[in-house]
């Protein structure tokens, strides 16, 4: 793989209560048994293809595609039948990649 994509992850001062380790642990115990699925796995970035931008592994499908398909409505089904190199894994693993960026950033919103 090709992958540079880099990890996650954000700062908690001391002294203030985690919430996004409380989440992570409540999300962790509805999980027990099943396998968690790792996006970088399925996402790469290589400055060789597609300008260096966050693809489905072995593919050219930019995530940002997969992302504004589901966006516009489509549901994984339709998203994989439009993109057959696109597994419903690579789709999950698209939306994971997602959070863990709106984990990272802030974005502001226009008041």
């Amino acid at each position: 793989a090709c992958g540079f994509a880099r990890v996650f992850g954000h700062h908690q001062s001391s002294g203030v209560i985690d919430q996004s380790r409380r989440e992570e642990s409540t999300l962790d115990a509805s999980l027990k048994g099943k396998a968690i699925m790792d996006w970088r796995d399925y996402i790469t970035v290589d400055p060789e293809v597609c300008h260096g931008k966050a693809c489905i592994a072995g593919t050219r499908v930019l995530v940002t595609t997969v992302l504004d398909n589901l966006a516009s409505g489509l549901d994984t089904e339709e998203v994989t039948n439009s993109y057959p190199s696109v597994s419903h894994d690579a789709v999950r693993a698209a939306i994971a990649y997602a959070a863990a960026l709106a984990n990272e950033r802030v974005v502001a919103l226009g008041s």
